[in-house]
């Protein structure tokens, strides 16, 4: 498989993201391993935990092998609460 592809979506509208992400997974698959950027506090975008709670589901459910957070420093305790759930 090739290197990774980090695709950064940082969209407000969330049939946009998916549009994004699903369309990287389909041109990746089979080649590379995709990982749509889910943005949590960008120049133009803050997000909410739902929100990004919903781009990891979206990520999952159109074949991503894995999102990336951008920017980091921006993922803060109820983003971290959030992600933690989701795991249990």
């Amino acid at each position: 498989m090739g290197r990774p592809l980090a695709a950064l979506i940082a969209v407000v509208l969330i049939g946009f993201f998916e549009k994004y992400a699903r369309q990287a997974a389909e041109i990746g698959r089979g080649r590379t391993i995709v990982c749509p950027g889910i943005g949590i506090g960008t120049s133009h975008n803050q997000n909410t935990p739902e929100g990004i709670m919903a781009e990891v589901n979206i990520s999952r459910r159109v074949g991503a092998q894995g999102v990336v957070f951008f920017s980091s420093s921006s993922l803060r305790e109820p983003f971290l609460a959030a992600l933690a759930k989701d795991r249990d």
